[in-house]
């Protein structure tokens, strides 16, 4: 199935976009720099790789919300258009232009609405669209809808630790204290092994310091 949906022939490019991957599912903050050239490398070796193109726009937005210099989100808009029009039948261009849209303006508007709901029909196993919509649902404080999407992102991808700690706190949110309880379990396990791996691991570390407490 994997082999199947890959959005690129090159065999270069689509390993260095699985390392890319790996990086953004469990790697650190300071490691999105890095993705970013790697996925630069990616299109470069395939324009055509929609895959490459909306890992790029989503590290891309995501140092451009924290003010890394260097990094915009203009940049990362029309690298999620670009991955849209390399394959508009790929839910991550959309999962991307949503993220993009998303941390541009932090406001849930029609246009993030649209591209999550694309991406959904598209894919509904897209896992950086449970992500971003996830997101969006803390920053409604719809805290169910958070909890479903976040969830549904750990199901997909069940060692990515991002999700693991935020839905713990959504959990509490609701007032499901069971739940809590049972998910920063899940989450401290998912950030002693990455911190096994990578001591520095500053957003590891910092879920896993909220779920001791």
């Amino acid at each position: 199935e994997a082999l199947e949906q890959r959005s690129t022939t090159n065999p270069e490019a689509y390993e260095l976009f699985l390392v890319a991957r790996g990086f953004q599912r469990k790697g650190s903050e300071r490691l999105k720099p890095v993705i970013v050239r790697l996925c630069r490398r990616v299109v470069e070796l395939d324009p055509k790789c929609a895959n490459g193109w909306a890992l790029l726009s989503i590290a891309e937005s995501e140092l451009a919300q924290r003010g890394i210099e260097g990094y915009s989100i203009a940049s990362a808009r029309i690298a999620a258009e670009q991955a849209i029009a390399a394959d508009p039948a790929t839910a991550d261009g959309y999962a991307a232009l949503a993220e993009a849209l998303l941390r541009g303006t932090m406001l849930i508007d029609d246009a993030v609405a649209s591209a999550l709901a694309t991406a959904f029909r598209l894919d509904p196993k897209c896992y950086d669209a449970h992500l971003t919509a996830g997101s969006a649902a803390i920053f409604q404080r719809d805290y169910e809808q958070a909890i479903s999407h976040f969830e549904r992102a750990i199901e997909i991808d069940p060692d990515a630790y991002w999700p693991a700690g935020m839905v713990s706190q959504a959990y509490e949110a609701v007032g499901d204290t069971a739940a809590a309880a049972a998910a920063h379990r899940r989450a401290m396990a998912h950030c002693e092994r990455i911190l096994a791996d990578e001591p520095d691991h500053g957003a590891a570390m910092g879920f896993l310091v909220t779920s001791l407490a």
